[in-house]
């Protein structure tokens, strides 16, 4: 083809091109293989404007993103963006850190990344920790629209109907009214297939929703777009997960819906097209009853007018008042031109943005890549990421933490110094989850937290470095200090006459669906009371289920759920949440709460607490703490990486479990660990 060939010609070639790869990769059994680009995705690519540099620029553009030791899902995409990026911009080092999304996000805040592509929607969690440690909130750049049906690339959620439903369309509210508890966007809750209008034998059939684990990330997405953000699930929902058979095949979760809708005419579901059978049918959906109803296409979700189109975002860190790194500000360009596009659908599974959407990122880009006006940058507690990020000297002990333990990390601080004396304990104490995101990232060489680190955040630091991080426990909660991992009690009025309760009861009360054998609680009398307060509900008072808190009493008790019996459950809140709560107990002569202890004189009182109905039933008193006998008791505890146990790391460890670091915990707040704990803590530090 000559240079003056029609550029129509050159662009029918390109798809014809992606088309063929795309299909000999289908051919020779690739998994999971990118879909094919349809020709409006490759039409609307071919008329984006080429990618012209601003100016030449010079850097590193360390990207942090979605991919796994398994799979390196962006890997192929970010090395071909790479090299064509290079053929612009020959003075810019493009350095991929692809250990997934759980990372991403860490990397940026932390300083060790300045770019994070995620493979799913940010989690409320992780913009929180970003916007506490820099004093501002993640800034999110469009440069891609999920897929259709390709696995590992953000498939559009659809929502299916058994084919003998004769439901057609839905509009979000209803969906929100469906697999949501409390009303949603304006939505009532929905319980029936009369309330969405169908008649006859229909009308008063109840709706049987069938869904993913709604505590897992793949949750997010619907949890925010049609939840509205909230966390308060349909009760009736039947939860899936993937697992692995004995044999080494996975059944994927979106399968196992899909074949258990196809046997309930009354179930609807929600899952994607790649899973579908010929048993159910998918429903087109709508933003209002007056709006138009779509179905998931390419063109829909390009065009971000299917409800549920899911959008891939890069985050960057951009200060207030300070213009976007001009590396990485080129780099995004690239990205969202025609060339990143092009790359972006022939090596992966990924659909290019919408012309709309393009514009508009590009303009942000623009308006950030210039310098304006703007609050300063908010720094750390003692030393900030920048500081702790550089090259510590040999001697030099990176410990961060959460705030609450600032206090005693300083006196474990002057301890370790005192022995060691060319030592420099270097303290950043922001939050559990920005120490954990040092950890991960090779900022910090100890992470000091008031509770276990997440399924998320142990995670990151396992892709990263291939292993799990050493773990020790170095104190014990108060037994009821604010703000220092207090134990928690379940407590009733003075003027109640429970004296006890186990974890079954506690179950039974508040598990949509309780384990075999637990039956269900509601009345005081299903707890032994009689007269009076038998036949009356037990109202239930405790923190958000979702907070750290919440997610301590749900992981020890309930098993992790995520789907509580909300019609007797009062969150009121993790900020000041426990005040909140004793508040609201006594006012409530049919109220229990879950919270930290009341000082002396509080009109309530803890009942004795067991695992099991057989016991031992147990108070929360210090002797209980102390002796690790208190079922609700909580734990600080020490990360760091198991191969650096003879290094700095390694000897403040074994500081803080000494006899000389114990001693360091005054009383009337954290506890010491009891000695059987203490020893067993101090060998593992040592391994």
């Amino acid at each position: 083809m000559s240079v003056a060939a029609p550029r129509w010609r050159v662009c029918a070639l390109s798809a014809a091109l992606w088309v063929a790869a795309a299909v000999a990769a289908r051919a020779a059994g690739a998994p999971d293989e990118p879909a094919v680009p349809a020709a409006y995705a490759a039409r609307l690519v071919a008329s984006l404007p080429a990618y012209q540099p601003l100016r030449q620029v010079a850097g590193t553009v360390r990207l942090w993103g979605h991919g796994s030791p398994k799979h390196d899902f962006l890997g192929p995409l970010v090395r071909r963006w790479a090299r064509l990026f290079h053929r612009y911009q020959p003075h810019v080092r493009i350095v991929n850190r692809m250990y997934g999304t759980a990372s991403a996000i860490g990397a940026l805040y932390t300083g060790a990344g300045n770019l994070a592509i995620l493979g799913e929607e940010i989690s409320p969690a992780a913009r929180k920790a970003f916007e506490r440690e820099r004093g501002y909130p993640p800034t999110r750049i469009e440069i891609a629209t999920g897929s259709l049906e390709t696995n590992y690339f953000d498939y559009a959620h659809m929502v299916f109907v058994n084919r003998a439903n004769p439901l057609r369309r839905l509009t979000v509210a209803q969906l929100a009214g469906i697999f949501g508890d409390a009303p949603s966007l304006g939505a009532p809750t929905v319980r029936t297939w009369g309330a969405l209008g169908l008649k006859g034998a229909w009308s008063a059939r109840r709706i049987h929703p069938y869904f993913w684990k709604v505590n897992q990330d793949f949750a997010l997405f619907f949890r925010h777009r049609v939840l509205g953000g909230g966390h308060r699930w349909n009760p009736d929902i039947r939860e899936f997960v993937t697992f692995t058979r004995p044999d080494g095949s996975v059944d994927d979760r979106g399968r196992q819906i899909l074949q258990a809708l196809a046997g309930d005419p009354a179930g609807i579901a929600v899952s994607n097209i790649r899973f579908a059978n010929a048993k159910v049918r998918a429903l087109r959906l709508a933003w209002s009853a007056s709006g138009p109803s779509l179905g998931a296409t390419q063109r829909t979700l390009i065009t971000q007018s299917y409800p549920l189109t899911r959008i891939i975002p890069a985050f960057v860190d951009h200060a207030p008042g300070r213009p976007l790194d001009p590396a990485v500000a080129e780099f995004l360009r690239f990205i969202l031109s025609r060339q990143g596009q092009q790359a972006l659908i022939a090596q992966s599974g990924y659909l290019p943005l919408g012309r709309r959407q393009i514009r508009a990122e590009l303009r942000r880009i623009g308006r950030m890549s210039v310098r304006s006006r703007g609050r300063p940058r908010r720094r750390g507690t003692r030393t900030g990421p920048e500081t702790s990020a550089r090259v510590a000297s040999r001697d030099t002990l990176r410990v961060w933490g959460n705030p609450l333990l600032a206090a005693q990390a300083r006196r474990w601080a002057r301890g370790f110094e005192a022995i060691h004396r060319r030592a420099r304990v270097d303290l950043h104490m922001s939050g559990s989850d920005t120490a954990m995101a040092g950890l991960y990232t090779g900022r910090a060489d100890v992470a000091l937290i008031g509770r276990a680190a997440t399924d998320s955040e142990i995670k990151a630091f396992e892709w990263v470095f291939r292993h799990a991080p050493a773990r020790v426990p170095i104190l014990l909660g108060s037994r009821g200090t604010t703000g220092k991992s207090p134990a928690l009690a379940v407590l009733v009025r003075n003027d109640n006459p429970l004296r006890r309760i186990d974890f079954a009861q506690l179950q039974g009360l508040l598990d949509a669906r309780p384990p075999p054998g637990v039956g269900r609680v509601r009345t005081w009398g299903q707890l032994g009371l009689e007269g009076p307060l038998a036949a009356h509900r037990i109202d239930v008072y405790m923190t958000d289920s979702d907070s750290g808190t919440g997610r301590f009493f749900r992981d020890t008790v309930l098993g992790g759920t995520g789907l509580l019996e909300w019609s007797h459950v009062f969150e009121l809140g993790a900020r000041g949440g426990h005040a909140r709560i004793l508040r609201a107990l006594s006012r409530d002569p049919f109220g229990l709460a879950i919270a930290a202890l009341p000082r002396n004189g509080s009109p309530v009182k803890a009942l004795a607490l067991a695992r099991s109905p057989s016991g031992p039933y147990r108070r929360p008193t210090v002797r209980s703490l102390r002796e690790g006998r208190y079922p609700l008791e909580r734990t600080v505890y020490a990360y760091f990486n198991s191969k650096a146990v003879g290094t700095g790391a390694g000897r403040f460890i074994r500081f803080i479990l000494s006899r000389r670091g114990q001693a360091r915990i005054p009383a009337g707040g954290y506890l010491r660990l009891p000695m059987p704990a203490l020893h067993e803590a101090a060998s593992r530090a040592h391994q």
